[in-house]
Formats: structure tokens, C-alpha cells, sequence
């Protein structure tokens, strides 16, 4: 068994020396949203009103990944309650 760890799925998805690499928002959504519809999660965006799952990281992957940095989670928060870390 292999552990799951998207940060670095997407790392590896987004270097400039592979050919078949894809852009940070097209890797972030293969790890956030379009996994959630894949297994068959309910509406996976955010929404005011709706159950609020989400990782604070501590920079911004738009940035961090292209210059093949991995950022690290500092919280998760899962409907609307810290399970991980602390919020800044």
C-alpha cells in the first residue's frame, strides 16, 4: 500500500522537464476538487453555509511548486472544526 501525499503528486506533476507536465491549477484541482467528484464526494467547493473542509499551507503553491518547492500544511480543517495544526 502507498500512502497518498498530494503535495508532492503535485510536484512531480508540474516539472518543466517532463513532457507530459501540467499546470499548477490543473495539478491542484487533480488533488482537490476533481478527487473529491471521483469519489463521489457532495459539491467539494467551498460555499457560505457549507461544510468547510480545507489545509492552510504556509505559501502559496502557485508559487512554491514551479520553483519545486513542496509547502508544508500548517492546519486541516474539517467541516468547519481544526483536526490538524492551528490556524495563523
Amino acid at each position: 500500500m502507498v500512502e497518498a501525499d498530494p503535495l508532492n503528486a503535485m510536484l512531480e506533476a508540474v516539472r518543466p522537464d517532463r513532457s507530459e507536465s501540467v499546470g499548477v491549477m490543473t495539478a491542484l484541482e487533480a488533488v482537490t476538487t476533481a478527487a473529491a467528484r471521483m469519489v463521489r464526494l457532495p459539491d467539494p467547493s467551498l460555499r457560505v453555509g457549507g461544510p468547510a473542509s480545507f489545509v492552510v499551507l504556509d505559501e502559496d503553491p502557485r508559487q512554491a511548486l514551479p520553483q519545486g518547492r513542496v509547502p508544508s500544511i500548517l492546519a486541516t480543517v474539517r467541516h468547519g472544526q481544526v483536526v490538524y495544526g492551528d490556524l495563523p
